[in-house]
């Protein structure tokens, strides 16, 4: 959905304010609102873009429910994720590395540091000691 790919921007950010949006498919608090808001997209998609229509259904659709929907109206995800925790612990990643090639033993070496340092910071949270607290979602696990 890039721009100059048969599609114009304006009707690029249309889409993705309809699924992702503050309004759209992502946030639906119930079941008929996720199909009806599904159906909005299926309609636009169908007027404009006819083989979107396809993917949307078939493909982004199921994702959307398994991935997105189910999740949060089941409390496992919170609404108004992101995926910041992912890009800031690449960024940690290429610090490390100083940003430079590694060979795979070094680059495997230092991948084994950072993935113990993190278990040694939610070891810490669960038992509430250090930097880092649990969300309210996972505060059950909380070790007294």
């Amino acid at each position: 959905m890039k721009n100059g790919v048969g599609m114009h921007r304006k009707d690029r950010l249309d889409i993705e304010q309809r699924i992702f949006g503050r309004n759209g498919i992502s946030n639906a608090d119930d079941s008929a609102v996720f199909e009806e808001k599904s159906e909005e997209v299926e309609e636009f998609c169908k007027e404009k873009f006819p083989s979107l229509k396809g993917y949307f259904s078939t493909v982004l659709k199921p994702v959307l429910k398994g991935k997105i929907y189910e999740p949060q109206n089941a409390g496992r995800i919170e609404r108004d994720r992101t995926n910041n925790n992912s890009e800031s612990y690449n960024h940690v990643l290429k610090i490390a590395v100083d940003w430079k090639p590694q060979s795979l033993v070094d680059f495997v070496i230092k991948m084994t540091d950072m993935v113990e340092a993190n278990y040694k910071d939610l070891r810490r949270a669960v038992i509430g000691r250090g930097p880092y607290t649990l969300s309210s979602t996972h505060e059950h696990f909380l070790k007294d």
